[in-house]
């Protein structure tokens, strides 16, 4: 068997091992592929059945088996519908690897396996092409099945091809014609006629025909295979025009005209100068070429090792495809690259000036540029003050200097009783704001909460972990909160974070204040400009704008309708701090996207009251109903996120709950106009506090007449 050295990059790149396979698992199954001959695209037939589990994953693997017994990986299909149960499946899976071939005249002939995984043990034991399959891997197939696989040489790729010829690039003769080869590439042309035969490579120097031997070369057949081929390197070959004559080697003549050319490149660090930490450590570099896409050898004149190099490259968009491990050489390999600027990072690489190279893999093409990387600041974490209600989420901004990772301890457990460990990377912003639960912090497991419920970060500004934390009883207490950070590898010892910060904070957590609520009424175009606001911050201007244009007025009494047509909006203001780290942990949204319409809903039907009621109540009623009647009564919990809109003001710890006298009238039609009702808001969540804390309003119904001038409605609270 013909087995060449791959030369083609992007092979070796390309792996086939995917990330995150599917829970279920099938323990049979059946694959089955047909002797065929490889499509314009390299790909083959293979099908698949009777997996007992249907639930799952699948993986599809081709493979060969080498000179020396073992299974090597030729291609993959991964992440495939595990789903039979309507019948068998049908996945095209293409070759990437050829050395499972011999030549035999213009085809290729080898025989290839098809093997059924599930993609959870894929994913367990990976393997890229061209690599051999773990004997662990090999242990945990579904199913086998053999075929013969045929393709036609010329239908290869120039790549592809090439690797059959251990070259950059191979044709067929007769495919030369108007053909560009990049100056160093080495070139195979097949088709020949017989072996042995001279063939003469040679440049058109004049434009009426007129040429000049460049090299003489001999055919040589493949392994007694009836394929004839020359090679030859452009590395010494003048940019121009060329073509092969001979006789009786299959060139009949001379072939068709193709031209070498000559590859510019041009790289550029943006900085001549960057530190060995932090953000001064991070810059780019600039490729540019009359090539589309080629791949780069880099080095240092043996100044900084493979695993430096990889660090520095590989810190954006650029990927390492060979680090050339085999040669003990201080080179790495960059995959495909296109004109563009790559993001790099020297962060932790010695002082000292350093001469970088870089050399197209398959060309002449290089390019060279300097950089000097000195000592840098110290990385420092500096944090502010933050003060916030007792169960409600404080926003701690912490700031990063030369560096995107620190540690912070919120509380000192010896002199506080409660310490949250946490700790930031990655961080892609100066400034990270870490939200912190004062609702859930000391809480486990078993109270439905999660470390992000507790410590939180927006993505964009960085990964915030929470790494461990004082459990508490109950709810975090009240007081002041000593708050540390530092650039440290630990929260504990001589070096850690609370014994060798960086900069101290306080963090002050205040008793929540008494309810207090206000009554508002709005019509159907002032509710449709709150309905429509992008965001929170936005509904709470036009509530205000509101205000002050006499759109939304004060009062206790709210108009209906016969038709609802003119029925009022009724905004219920309750001004209750504390209660935004509750919602935020029984909606389980993020802590700095909570969207409150539908977690006040959620909460108003949450079991974890102090009584036998719910974490909130909001309900509206009836008073003096008349003799021997039952009081209406509305609670707005029965209610849907479709029918209401809640509008949090965190800058005032207001809640205002937007809601259609319409809609009141659908949950209970007996509402009608001239009846009063006392509106109750409780507080009356477990953790939050020992007793109920509500409050009452009351308001009033009267028949619609398009304006009314109404009074401010005082509000009684009770603990």
């Amino acid at each position: 068997m013909f087995l060449a050295a791959i030369m083609v990059l992007s092979v070796f790149a390309m792996s086939v091992a995917f990330a995150g396979g599917a829970a279920a698992s099938a323990t049979d199954g059946d694959v089955t592929i047909d002797e065929q001959t490889l499509d314009s695209d390299n790909e083959v037939d293979v099908e698949y059945e009777n997996l007992d589990d249907n639930s799952g994953e699948v993986a599809l693997v081709l493979t060969y088996e080498n000179d020396d017994g073992d299974l090597i990986v030729a291609g993959a299909a991964t992440e495939l519908d595990g789903d039979t149960s309507g019948g068998a499946l049908t996945e095209e899976v293409e070759v990437q690897n050829f050395d499972g071939f011999d030549v035999e005249g213009d085809e290729l002939v080898g025989d290839h396996n098809a093997h059924l995984f599930n993609q959870s043990s894929f994913d367990a034991n990976s393997a890229g092409v061209g690599d051999e399959v773990p004997a662990d891997l090999a242990d945990d197939q579904l199913d086998i099945d053999d075929a013969e696989l045929t393709g036609v040489l010329g239908d290869l790729g120039p790549a592809q091809a090439g690797t059959i010829f251990g070259v950059d690039r191979a044709y067929a003769e007769d495919d030369l014609d108007e053909r560009a080869f990049w100056q160093g590439q080495e070139i195979a042309v097949f088709g020949l006629g017989a072996a042995g035969e001279d063939v003469q490579l040679r440049e058109k120097t004049d434009s009426d025909g007129s040429s000049s031997l460049r090299a003489e070369l001999t055919s040589e057949e493949i392994d007694d295979t009836g394929t004839f081929f020359v090679d030859f390197s452009t590395e010494n070959r003048d940019e121009g025009e060329y073509f092969l004559r001979g006789s009786d080697a299959g060139v009949s003549g001379s072939s068709e005209v193709f031209e070498v050319v000559e590859q510019d490149l041009d790289a550029e660090f943006g900085d001549s100068e960057v530190s060995d930490t932090g953000d001064d450590a991070e810059t780019d570099i600039e490729f540019e070429s009359n090539r589309g896409s080629y791949s780069l050898n880099v080095s240092a004149d043996g100044d900084l090792d493979v695993e430096d190099l990889t660090d520095i490259f590989t810190a954006g968009d650029l990927v390492v495809v060979d680090d050339n491990e085999d040669d003990d050489d201080d080179t790495i390999t960059l995959g495909t690259i296109s004109d563009d600027e790559f993001d790099i990072d020297f962060e932790d690489i010695d002082e000292g000036d350093y001469d970088f190279d870089f050399e197209v893999v398959d060309s002449t093409a290089s390019a060279s540029d300097s950089i000097s990387v000195v000592e840098g600041e110290d990385g420092e974490l500096d944090v502010n003050d933050a003060d916030v209600a007792e169960g409600d989420i404080a926003a701690i901004d912490v700031e990063l200097s030369n560096t995107d990772e620190g540690k912070l301890a919120i509380g000192n457990d010896d002199d506080d009783g409660y310490q949250a460990n946490v700790t930031i990377s990655d961080a892609d912003e100066d400034t990270v704001t870490v939200y912190f639960n004062t609702y859930t912090a000391g809480s486990s497991d078993a109270f439905n909460s999660s470390p992000e419920s507790i410590v939180f970060a927006d993505d964009d500004e960085a990964d915030v972990t929470l790494e461990n934390q004082t459990n508490l009883s109950s709810i975090l207490d009240t007081g002041d909160y000593e708050v540390t950070a530092a650039v440290a590898d630990s929260f504990g010892g001589d070096d850690g974070v609370l014994d060798d910060p960086d900069n101290i904070a306080s963090l002050t957590v205040n008793e929540r204040s008494e309810l207090d609520a206000t009554q508002w009424r709005a019509g159907e175009v002032t509710f449709d400009d709150i309905d429509d606001a992008d965001d929170e911050e936005e509904a709470v201007e036009v509530i205000g704008e509101a205000v002050e244009d006499d759109l939304i007025t004060e009062t206790d009494m709210f108009a209906l309708s016969d038709t609802n047509a003119d029925s009022d909006y009724q905004i219920h203001q309750i001004s209750a701090d504390g209660l935004a780290g509750l919602l935020a942990n029984v909606s389980g949204d993020d802590l700095d996207d909570v969207e409150t319409t539908q977690a006040f809903i959620d909460t108003l039907n949450n079991d974890n009251a102090v009584g036998d009621d719910q974490s909130l109540v909001l309900e509206l009623e009836q008073q003096n109903p008349g003799s021997n009647q039952d009081a209406i009564e509305v609670d707005i919990a029965d209610l849907d996120a479709d029918d209401l809109d809640v509008v949090y003001d965190g800058d005032e710890s207001d809640y205002y709950v937007v809601i259609a006298s319409d809609t009141l009238l659908d949950a209970n039609d007996d509402i009608e106009e001239d009846q009063d009702y006392e509106v109750t808001f409780a507080v009356q969540d477990d953790r939050l506090l020992d007793e109920d804390n509500s409050m009452t309003s009351k308001i009033s119904t009267k028949r619609s007449t398009g304006n009314s001038n109404l009074k401010r409605q005082k509000v009684t609270s009770s603990a």
